[in-house]
């Protein structure tokens, strides 16, 4: 029945008659909605191919009567990513026979906890094209698995706990195939374990091994050329270790030099401590080299590059700095996009979509922000976006900058609101 159906809704309680043979249903691609009935008569059913109809209002029991069901393909389906992150867990909870499920392109980000806790059957599971983080649910659920396609998330690491799990089933079932092509994996100091697994496990791994991954420098590289690990680790922690013994010179020094000024000058330590904390102050622009450092997406330029930035500079007689303008030849651009923002007296973000959507620069510009955020400069980071956008912005992003600060916007141009706004936050707030 591919395509045979363009408009049906399955919102009522149905009893099939006459399909006590039927093992294997397609009906992807077609026009089925509103799945929240019951259905009976479906005991033999074996393979139901869903995919392509909008399952985005689904009730959590809508599967129970298919409890015969091995083999369920529900990719592209609109899947709501709040409810399966509610109730997955019963939604398959009579699917005890299930042996593949394909829940891939629903833009999901979590599962349930205890989802396929009754699934231990499931042999095949493909999540890819969708959101997660790492793997969404507990591996000890599901001891037959043999297939696991997690490409094309957003899964930048794996906890040892988890590939310990992989490594036990792959023992236990003498294979286990994970495919990870597709999500930008992080290649940090951080993350070492993470990169020797990937170099050493027995589990069977697509893409040759190799992935797209972020180094500590913010750099787009893969996972080949950091196969030398025991390099890798003396570049991380040789650094480390030779600020230990760097600051512990540095203390050894400095307590001699204390003990000495104490005893010859005790009067004088006494009251310039107290002159120290006793006075402290929040910086001024005057503080900072520049006063706006503009953060933008490289496709919707104009705005901030002509429009923006001339109400800064000509009204609001403020320096700006912009990226494409103002970064040396000599810096690569994250170092760059690192300097500028800490030599800025306030960051100022513009979010369009595309600006938010752009998974290179944008985060590494937002969190590079955040970083530079201190109590002497609390309100640094002002932030403009577009109605449309605020659901794109990240929880991280929400979390460090107030309130206030926040200023969204019905259109792409300065009017008298726009330019009041960004005169209290850009002047009114440093006094």
């Amino acid at each position: 029945m591919q395509r045979f159906i363009n408009y049906f809704s399955l919102s009522q309680n149905t009893t099939v008659r006459g399909a006590e043979n039927l093992h294997y249903l397609d009906i992807s691609d077609s026009g089925f909605f509103t799945f929240v009935g019951n259905f009976q008569g479906v005991s033999s059913l074996r393979t139901a191919i869903i995919s392509g109809n909008n399952v985005a209002n689904l009730s959590e029991s809508f599967l129970d009567g298919f409890f015969g069901l091995e083999n369920l393909a529900a990719s592209k389906s609109r899947l709501d990513r709040d409810f399966i992150a509610l109730k997955s867990d019963r939604v398959f909870w009579n699917t005890t026979k299930l042996k593949e499920l394909d829940i891939s392109e629903n833009s999901l980000n979590a599962l349930s906890l205890g989802t396929f806790s009754r699934n231990s059957e499931l042999i095949y599971l493909s999540l890819s094209g969708n959101q997660f983080k790492n793997i969404p649910f507990d591996l000890k659920f599901t001891p037959n698995l043999r297939i696991l396609d997690l490409s094309n998330n957003v899964i930048f690491t794996l906890t040892t706990e988890t590939t310990k799990a992989l490594d036990f089933l792959n023992s236990k079932n003498k294979g286990l195939q994970l495919m990870l092509n597709g999500n930008i994996l992080s290649c940090g100091c951080h993350d070492l374990s993470f990169l020797q697994w990937l170099n050493s496990t027995s589990v069977s791994l697509d893409n040759n091994r190799n992935y797209t991954c972020m180094n500590k420098d913010g750099e787009r590289t893969n996972t080949l050329a950091f196969s030398d690990l025991e390099s890798l680790w003396r570049q991380c922690w040789g650094e480390f270790f030779f600020y230990i013994a760097t600051i512990t010179i540095s203390l050894y020094v400095i307590g001699i030099v204390l003990i000495f000024l104490m005893l010859k000058k005790k009067n004088f330590l006494v009251s310039y401590f107290l002159q120290i904390f006793g006075n402290f102050k929040l910086n001024t622009k005057l503080d900072y080299k520049t006063d706006i450092y503009i953060g933008y997406s490289d496709v919707d330029y104009r705005f901030p590059c002509i429009e923006l930035r001339k109400y800064l500079e000509i009204n609001l007689k403020l320096s700006t700095f912009i990226i494409e303008r103002d970064l040396l030849a000599s810096l690569d651009k994250a170092s760059g996009i690192v300097d500028a923002i800490n030599s800025c007296w306030r960051v100022l973000l513009v979010c369009s979509k595309s600006f938010l959507e752009d998974e290179d620069w944008s985060m590494f510009t937002m969190r590079s922000a955040m970083y530079a955020q201190s109590p002497a400069n609390p309100s640094r980071i002002v932030v403009i976006v577009h109605q449309n956008c605020l659901t794109l912005l990240p929880t991280e992003l929400l979390s460090a900058v107030n309130d206030e600060n926040i200023i969204v916007v019905s259109e792409w141009r300065i009017n008298y609101i726009l330019s009041e706004k960004l005169r209290t936050r850009l002047i009114g707030l440093g006094h």
